[in-house]
Parts: structure tokens; C-alpha cells; sequence
């Protein structure tokens, strides 16, 4: 008989909302609607966006997702990577977590590529 493991996405948001995000039960209004858009600070070479967006589904299966670039793109400051529309709540409650999944390979990419050169 084998244990099912929590995978990393379920450890990420435990960690994050814990029992509730208050934050999102705070500032939105039940049933408000948004579109989040996540656009590059800098230029890099891009990691983590399905997982990213996998955060989105556990939260809210509804969010409408729509990845701009994949991972291994290169891409420039103010370029689009990952825009997502639905319910405010759902999209504040995973954006902290999802964005980190983005950042933390991004962050080890400009690392190694520094090494690198």
C-alpha cells in the first residue's frame, strides 16, 4: 500500500493561505471579477509558468488562463507571460504562490547563465 505525497504546489499553498487567505476575504467583494496580468520586470529566459498556472487551476478550475510565453522562451522587460481572468478572490489567493514558482527558476537561470558566461 503506498502513501500518496502532497507534490510541491500543495506544500506551496499550505504554506502560503494556511487555513484562508484573508487578504482576498478582506479587499474583494463576493462575486468580483478581475483579469491579473503577470508581465516581465526585466529581460531572462523563462521557467516555471505551467506550474505557475497549475497554481491557478487548484485554487479555481473556472480562472481562464492564457500562457504568453513557455518555458525556455527569452523574453524582454514588459513582456506579457501569463495573463489570468476570473473570480478576484481566487486570483489574489494563488498569485503570491504562483508567482513565486516563476521567480525562484527565473532567479536560478540568471544565476547559472551569469556563471556561464
Amino acid at each position: 500500500m503506498s502513501e500518496q505525497r502532497p507534490d510541491i504546489i500543495d506544500l506551496a499553498l499550505a504554506e502560503d493561505i494556511g487555513p484562508g487567505d484573508i487578504t482576498s476575504r478582506w479587499f474583494t467583494r463576493e462575486g468580483a471579477q478581475a483579469k491579473a496580468v503577470i508581465v516581465a520586470r526585466q529581460k531572462g529566459c523563462l521557467a516555471g509558468v505551467d506550474v505557475a498556472a497549475e497554481v491557478f487551476e487548484r485554487i479555481d478550475p473556472s480562472l481562464k488562463k492564457t500562457i504568453h510565453q513557455r518555458d525556455g522562451a527569452v523574453f524582454s522587460k514588459g513582456d506579457k507571460i501569463l495573463t489570468v481572468e476570473g473570480c478576484a478572490a481566487s486570483i489574489l489567493t494563488a498569485e503570491r504562490t504562483a508567482l513565486n514558482f516563476i521567480q525562484q527558476p527565473q532567479n536560478s537561470l540568471d544565476n547559472f547563465r551569469a556563471v556561464r558566461l
